[in-house]
């Protein structure tokens, strides 16, 4: 068997089955993307496999980025009538909520994924993980930082919402776990852009894994763009800096609102339950 890796992540391998050559690619296999061209009758797909699966992950991600979106619409709308700051900083939690169900589901894609070519029934006979334990598997690991990064998300949007007074208690509550969030974000994306086509870098546009994972990674950059402004030296007393921030805030939500809709069609690519 020949390994082809970009070191230490393993997400392609050839192989030989019943005398023909195959290729097993990590993200392929782990979404089912592989299955439905050749899908046994007899055999049962496992079920975070499915085309129902993959889609809901696709659609919890849209609705985040959505109400992302909506919300940076409404902060520029505040920085004129305060009186919707409440509103937006609301609209932010409500968003940071389905990013974590869809960064939760992929992640338990992710555990539950046999790291290395086997026939689809034997991931039916082995126990379900939560969390599992694969980080030379890029796309373990991004779902997994992509998960805690969500949760950092829910965290300083939910503290917001009543925002201390004190400076110093609003960069610990709030701007803190932005950040953390923005950063394990950015390596998730980049790590799940590795995972596509086990490469450091890669150039396949016409290719709708390469499109999903690409787009995501600009929404990654755009948000980390943002988490690194608002606390410039009285940045309290500039609009500009916070206009600029979440201008790249609204950009990264739409980011995101493309590439988990490229998801959404990707799914149709697994089998049906």
């Amino acid at each position: 068997m020949s390994i082809f890796k970009e070191w230490p992540f393993l997400s392609e391998r050839f192989y030989t089955l019943n005398g023909k050559k195959e290729i097993w690619l990590a993200r392929v296999h782990r979404k089912g993307l592989d299955l439905r061209p050749r899908l046994l009758r007899a055999q049962t797909t496992a079920f975070w496999k499915t085309s129902t699966y993959n889609r809901y992950i696709g659609i919890s991600f849209s609705l985040g980025a959505f109400l992302f979106s909506l919300a940076s619409i409404l902060m520029f709308c505040s920085l004129h009538w305060s009186s919707l700051s409440n509103l937006t900083n609301v609209m932010f939690f409500a968003g940071s909520v389905p990013f974590t169900l869809a960064a939760g589901l992929q992640h338990f894609q992710s555990a539950n994924q046999i790291p290395q070519p086997r026939q689809e029934q034997h991931t039916l006979n082995k126990p379900l993980k939560l969390i599992g334990w694969n980080p030379l598997n890029a796309g373990w690991l991004s779902s997994f930082t992509q998960f805690i990064g969500t949760l950092a998300f829910n965290i300083s949007t939910f503290n917001a919402i009543a925002a201390p007074s004190q400076p110093a208690l609003s960069i610990l509550e709030i701007w803190t776990p932005n950040f953390e969030g923005s950063v394990l974000f950015l390596i998730s994306g980049y790590l799940a852009f590795i995972e596509v086509d086990n490469r450091y870098w890669s150039w396949k546009p016409k290719n709708l894994s390469w499109q999903a994972v690409f787009i995501n990674l600009l929404g990654c950059i755009a948000f980390m763009i943002s988490a690194v402004f608002p606390q410039t030296p009285d940045a309290d007393k500039a609009d500009w800096v916070w206009q600029y921030s979440n201008t790249y805030t609204l950009i990264g939500a739409i980011f995101f609102f493309i590439s988990a809709q490229l998801l959404v069609e990707e799914s149709k690519l697994s089998p049906a339950e």
